[in-house]
């Protein structure tokens, strides 16, 4: 596998012109499952497994499992910023690259684990009982400088988790 198809197993996040073109119910299906994936894939591995990456200088399956709940922790609350506070409400982004050196992400997994199970079961009822006025509205994401409607935010966060499993099944590969 070539490191382009390694850094982006399953492509590349769409990107859709309207909430009709998105499967809204199996991508709020696929964000609820995340977790047990997550778990399914992780269970049984020792802390020395964990340290193995899915390409070279990316980051190891530890980081990435931090990763993903701090980045889904990022994204709910976004969700709820437009929910609460509307239309265009301007988001701040994080360093991501940094996030993953903090003290916290040299612990084992199980912190991480357990935030991704209950964020995503309230993120997933919160998503279904978003109306479609509330699915057109987006937050304004300074660095791209654009509004990014909750339909995108979803397609988004349903890609980046599948991405990042990927990545996962990747490294777990290399240590079996």
């Amino acid at each position: 596998m070539n490191l382009e198809n390694l850094r982006y197993p399953i492509g590349k996040s769409p990107i859709y012109n309207n909430l009709e073109e998105l499967d809204l119910e199996n991508s709020i299906k696929d964000i609820k499952e995340l977790p047990d994936k997550v778990m399914d894939l992780t269970l049984g591995l020792n802390p020395e497994d964990l340290l193995h990456s899915y390409r070279p200088e990316g980051w190891n399956t530890r980081q990435l499992i931090h990763h993903i709940a701090d980045s889904h922790l990022n994204s709910f609350i976004r969700f709820k910023l437009v929910i609460t506070e509307g239309d265009g409400t301007q988001i701040k982004p994080y360093l991501e690259n940094e996030w993953v050196k903090t003290a916290d992400v040299d612990h084992d997994i199980d912190d991480s684990l357990l935030i991704l199970k209950g964020l995503h079961n309230r993120w997933a009822k919160l998503l279904e009982s978003l109306t479609k006025d509330q699915l057109n509205m987006g937050f304004y994401h300074p660095e791209m400088k654009v509004n990014v409607p909750l339909y995108n935010g979803i397609a988004m966060y349903r890609w980046h988790g599948n991405h990042h499993l990927e990545h996962i099944k990747i490294a777990i590969n290399k240590v079996e």
